[in-house]
């Protein structure tokens, strides 16, 4: 019997709402007749991009991943390296079970010994592009059958154009597919995410870029139909994120300073402070610096809530819970409250309108799994039932599922199998 292939396509911040907008396409046609599509899924806290594509390879929380941040601590710079994850993958345990692997911009997969076939996702300039995927796990081959056939995609756009970059991946996925006819790919294009940042949720923009991933989808469908494979591969459609809009900002953390707990200067240096605050990924830790402080904080936060709102939060014991933390030093996680985004700020005023230097997208993620809009989940192939549909599960749930499509078994793992989509 003929090894399944495994194609996962992750369009970042892709929506149900996308896809209701996509019903009326034929291929978003055929799967709902004959795959399966979970509406929502509840991805990991935080629900950034790196963290997330950590989550859904491994079916593990970030605080076993390791990857609980899209930078490295105090910097601008990803976390690109496969390095960072503490646990192994999908792509781990294909490759051990005789898989060839393959991977166009997933997140944190640069230098993976595991891929065959690697295109991590870096940032650079790309004049230097090429020079930067050979020396994280690009193969010569790989760069002059995919990379350097494509880089005229990218021409006069600078290293974070879209769509240009998204139609860059895409090719390259194609390509990947005709060239090298891998049993495993991921890939990771971003177009979506991107202009929703500039353009919040829903805009005419966000249209268009829903209009060309889906026909990129089927680009890619096409070329698993021009290998004869599709009778074969698992063709998975999903996302890492959602987004909310931001239409305010709230500072809780001026509570604080008006209380008492954090004194500052005229130019709004910190002179002293018995509670301190940090941003956390979209949300913000705080600490309280002794007991009677962590008493005064603590009514604060509540008569804060009670009074102005604008915020959730959680003591240390609820939020590692519920979200999954590894063990920080704090006593307090504040969230947004699905309505407002939250600044680490002690000064400033307690709301503001979004404007340029407060808030410089119109679209965000980063905040707890349930705030905003959500992930979504389509599939289509041989192991899956046809025309079903299902409203939610978790994303950790969602690699053991492909997995186990596989014939592989990934163990001690958060997430389960979900065996309602299998046949």
């Amino acid at each position: 019997m003929k090894k399944r292939k495994l194609i996962i396509l992750s369009a970042d911040a892709m929506i149900p709402e996308d896809v209701e907008y996509l019903m009326d396409k034929p291929f978003v046609q055929k799967i709902m007749n004959e795959g399966v599509w979970i509406r929502t899924l509840k991805t990991v806290y935080p629900a950034n991009t790196y963290p997330c594509h950590a989550s859904m390879i491994t079916g593990c929380y970030p605080n076993k991943t390791g990857v609980d941040t899209n930078f490295y601590d105090g910097t601008h710079t990803w976390r690109a390296e496969r390095d960072n994850i503490k646990v192994k993958t999908l792509i781990d345990y294909a490759k051990a079970n005789g898989y060839t692997t393959a991977n166009v911009y997933w997140p944190v997969l640069g230098d993976d010994t595991s891929i065959d076939y690697n295109i991590p996702e870096y940032f650079a300039t790309y004049d230097n592009l090429i020079d930067t995927f050979k020396a994280h796990g690009t193969s010569d081959d790989v760069i002059d059958k995919i990379v350097k056939p494509n880089m005229h995609i990218l021409d006069g756009n600078d290293n974070e154009g879209e769509p240009y970059a998204g139609d860059f991946i895409y090719k390259c996925a194609v390509d990947m597919i005709l060239k090298y006819n891998p049993d495993v790919l991921l890939i990771h294009p971003c177009p979506l995410d991107s202009m929703r940042h500039k353009k919040g949720v829903f805009s005419d923009e966000v249209n268009k870029e829903a209009l060309r991933t889906y026909d990129w989808v089927t680009k890619l469908y096409d070329a698993v139909c021009a290998v004869g494979e599709e009778d074969n591969t698992d063709f998975v459609w999903m996302s890492d994120h959602g987004q909310m809009t931001v239409t305010y900002w709230t500072r809780p953390v001026t509570l604080f300073t008006d209380a008492g707990l954090i004194t500052l200067d005229k130019d709004n240096n910190i002179i002293s402070q018995r509670v301190k605050a940090w941003k956390f990924n979209s949300s913000v830790l705080v600490k309280a610096l002794d007991d009677e402080a962590r008493v005064l904080a603590d009514k604060v936060l509540a008569d804060g809530l009670k009074n102005k709102g604008g915020y959730v939060y959680y003591n240390k014991e609820e939020a590692t819970k519920l979200f999954h933390l590894a063990d920080y030093d704090f006593d307090y996680f504040i969230d947004s409250d699905n309505f407002y985004s939250i600044g680490w700020e002690p000064w400033g005023n307690y709301f503001s309108s979004i404007a340029e230097g407060v808030v410089k997208v119109l679209g965000t993620h980063g905040h707890s799994p349930e705030i905003g809009y959500q992930p979504t989940f389509l599939a289509i192939g041989p192991d899956f039932k046809k025309g079903f549909k299902m409203n939610r599960t978790e994303t950790v749930n969602i690699p053991v599922t492909l997995a186990k499509c596989l014939g592989i078994t990934m163990e001690d793992r958060d997430g389960v199998v979900v065996e309602e989509i299998l046949k």
